[in-house]
């Protein structure tokens, strides 16, 4: 008998697998029963990524064990169909279990889940007498469902990777001396975004217009993990350079001044000062300190040299400090060592103006005058301080990274068991 071509897209294989449950004809395929228009001698086309074909070249049985309610029996309508070609022994009236279960779809769909098989207790039993494959490397349908090892592990490592580099660079000191190559990198991220979204929107679209059966699960999921990616690695790059990075790059663009006495110089010749070391006996004049409380504690003591034979007409250097000065005294920065005689400008404009109002409580108080008064974080070494922030900086920037990385194992796991659970071959 000639063949009998039928070339099946996803819809085809939906609708005919619905209209095929109760009449007509049958072409088994790996684990999906579709109606075809020639019983004894047909071709099924399954088109997956590339054309694979299946002959069956006998008739075949088709047999069920259902409940009987409705409007007829799979068995019986099964055993009329095969008795119109001549095979009337071919179609037994009730299947054993055991042939049931050999001729499952393979799990492919549930029994109950669409509309019509309902009626079956068991699942519906479909088989195919003398089958061979015609082409080497034909695919069952079985391959559509399995996990391939790349995929998940390219949906895990490649938005890790997109994390660490975009947040790594956006919080960085790169855009500040090198900003081309920050550029460029960001362009290269934004371009392979881009084509990443328009490869998942072509998979979707041969998927939705039919050409395909798979469902482009993957690459949705790796399209999601980059958009979630990009949003996160921005944010907290952001976060990372105005709480660690910002006060470090700002200090290094500002001067520098050594030998600076705060009995004698006047601050108005340091104003573009962001650290200072101060002459030999310069100290924290704790008994002139006074806390302004708003929410925080903005403590402020000023900064005098214990060698100087007079007071300074105007108290214009303050070492400064959060919450850190109660009726105890002043304990701010590194007051306790008596080596410390360096500042760090203080750079937080927010913060500054409480400390203004702070000098201005000390004025009245202590009944002192500050002209110019500039802020410092009392300290031994202004250099490493300015280095432990780039260190923080850092630091976070890893636990950031490993915690996106966890994230994403977790994801990708969670993804992988929900494809294997749930999802449906032809659907």
């Amino acid at each position: 008998m000639p063949d009998a071509w039928s070339t099946i897209t996803r819809g085809d294989y939906a609708n005919m697998f619905l209209a095929g449950l109760f009449d007509g004809h049958w072409c088994w395929r790996g684990g999906l029963a579709v109606r075809v228009s020639n019983l004894f001698d047909a071709r099924c086309l399954f088109v997956p990524m590339s054309v694979k074909a299946l002959r069956v070249t006998r008739a075949f049985e088709l047999g069920a064990k259902c409940d009987t309610w409705g409007s007829g029996d799979l068995a019986m309508e099964a055993r009329a169909t095969l008795a119109s070609h001549g095979r009337p022994e071919a179609a037994p009236t009730q299947p054993t279990i055991e042939q049931c279960t050999a001729w499952l779809w393979l799990g492919a769909v549930p029994a109950g889940l669409i509309s019509g098989m309902k009626r079956c207790i068991e699942m519906p039993a479909v088989a195919a007498l003398d089958m061979h494959v015609e082409e080497e490397q034909f695919v069952a349908d079985d391959s559509i469902r399995t996990v391939h090892n790349i995929e998940v592990f390219l949906c895990w490592f490649i938005p890790s990777v997109v994390f660490a580099a975009a947040s790594g660079l956006a919080s960085s000191s790169l855009e500040t001396y090198y900003p081309i190559i920050v550029y460029a990198a960001f362009t290269l991220l934004g371009l392979g975004y881009l084509l990443c979204l328009h490869v998942i929107s072509l998979m979707l679209r041969r998927y939705l217009a039919g050409r395909t059966t798979v469902f482009p699960f993957w690459y949705i999921f790796l399209g999601v993990a980059l958009s979630v990616a990009l949003v996160l690695s921005v944010c907290f790059a952001r976060l990372n350079y105005s709480k660690n990075m910002l006060a470090s790059e700002t200090l290094h663009r500002l001067a520098m001044a050594s030998n600076v006495d705060p009995a004698t110089d006047s601050s108005s010749r340091y104003l573009d000062i962001g650290r200072v070391e101060f002459a030999p006996g310069a100290q924290i004049d704790v008994g002139k300190y006074i806390g302004f409380k708003n929410s925080d504690l903005y403590c402020v003591a000023p900064i005098t040299n214990k060698n100087a034979t007079k007071a300074p007409a105007s108290y214009d250097y303050w070492a400064v400090g959060l919450n850190c000065c109660d009726q105890n005294g002043f304990r701010c920065g590194e007051y306790d060592k008596p080596s410390a005689r360096s500042g760090v400008r203080l750079l937080n404009e927010e913060q500054r103006q409480f400390y203004v109002l702070a000098v201005k409580e000390a004025e009245a108080t202590f009944g002192i005058t500050a002209t110019t008064p500039l802020f410092f974080f009392w300290v031994e070494d202004a250099n490493a301080l300015q280095k432990s922030w780039k260190d923080k900086a850092m630091q976070y920037w890893l636990l950031a990274c490993l915690t996106f990385t966890a994230f994403m194992f977790v994801a990708t796991v969670a993804g992988v068991v929900y494809f294997e659970s749930f999802y449906v071959t032809f659907w």
